[in-house]
């Protein structure tokens, strides 16, 4: 029998707990949390207690009130655990809220579906994220990674190579110059906005120890790309990523990439998670990721909850507009 009650402990408490879990989420990071609740969000967490003595599960999920007093609850990387039964109706009178509306995207890829549906969950109409990611595999010796690289991907990188591009680490990275180059990649590429100024100071400032970028530059010290990632653990998470007009143009892409890569297996890390793809919608991305030789890697991904089921439709269909 388990039970979920409120976390009260503090990060370091939190921070061991989420390290014991077999699927550690960046998004479950007490840090994530931090970040988020600068941005308008109530962060909340959750243990998931067997026989009041073992943690078996854990979640911090984020809050927003909508009219009506529905709260609109999203976990984004969890809950982490084998049995997702958490149920906010028990948590109605501490959190004052009406009815609610819960959307969890699961990590776990051996979590079972049958598990899930009889816990209630069910399918959105709309997705926030991709449940479709790649994982490159950072134990084998570096020979094997370039050998695994596809024949294209690797005749790219022996042509950045051949050039005068130097590539350093981006020590002290400002929040505002990193912005206003995504700015100019978005402008470029004619992307939506990837990232807020507000939340790139957030990821500097509480991912500061385990943020890395590097930055590719050329003779004159222009920038061609930059490329980074988060790590925790023995896993890094690839984060942000720039090319300019120019940096395509001498493959500065895949240089600043594997670059990143030894990085990583210089400091250890196991596994890097070259975060979401969509191989129809975006096949540009999915085949330069999976030029790496890395594995597509598919999650639960996304499940909703709802006090009533007339709450489902609206907030998809807000979902559709927003996305």
């Amino acid at each position: 029998m388990t039970h979920w009650k409120f976390f009260a402990g503090d990060k370091s408490e939190w921070d061991e707990l989420l390290a014991q879990r077999n699927f550690l989420s960046l998004y479950q990071s007490y840090e994530w949390g931090q970040i988020k609740s600068q941005d308008g969000w109530q962060v909340v967490r959750f243990l998931q207690w067997k026989n009041q003595e073992t943690v078996v599960g854990m979640a911090q999920v984020l809050m927003k009130r909508l009219p009506l007093n529905v709260a609109f609850f999203w976990c984004p990387g969890g809950p982490l655990s084998e049995t997702p039964d958490l149920d906010f109706r028990e948590f109605r009178k501490d959190l004052n809220f009406g009815m609610f509306y819960f959307r969890a995207s699961f990590h776990d890829p051996n979590l079972g579906l049958k598990e899930l549906k009889s816990e209630g969950w069910r399918r959105p109409r709309v997705a926030i994220n991709s449940n479709l990611s790649m994982s490159l595999d950072l134990t084998l010796e570096s020979e094997d990674l370039r050998k695994n690289l596809s024949s294209n991907w690797r005749h790219n990188l022996k042509r950045f190579e051949k050039k005068k591009i130097h590539v350093e680490p981006w020590a002290s990275p400002d929040p505002k110059t990193l912005f206003d180059s995504y700015q100019e990649f978005e402008e470029m590429k004619n992307l939506s906005a990837q990232h807020s100024l507000k939340s790139i100071e957030g990821v500097i400032r509480e991912y500061q120890d385990r943020l890395v970028i590097l930055r590719a530059l050329d003779e004159e010290g222009d920038l061609l790309a930059l490329r980074g990632y988060i790590y925790s653990g023995r896993k890094a998470l690839d984060w942000y990523a720039i090319s300019t007009a120019k940096g395509r143009r001498c493959y500065a892409s895949h240089g600043i990439l594997w670059n990143l890569l030894m990085d990583a297996k210089d400091r250890q890390l196991e596994v890097y998670d070259l975060s979401g793809v969509d191989p129809v919608g975006n096949q540009g991305v999915y085949n330069f990721k999976k030029g790496t030789g890395a594995q597509l890697v598919e999650y639960p991904g996304e499940y909703e909850k709802a006090s009533s089921a007339f709450l489902k439709l609206p907030i998809n269909l807000a979902l559709k507009q927003k996305l």
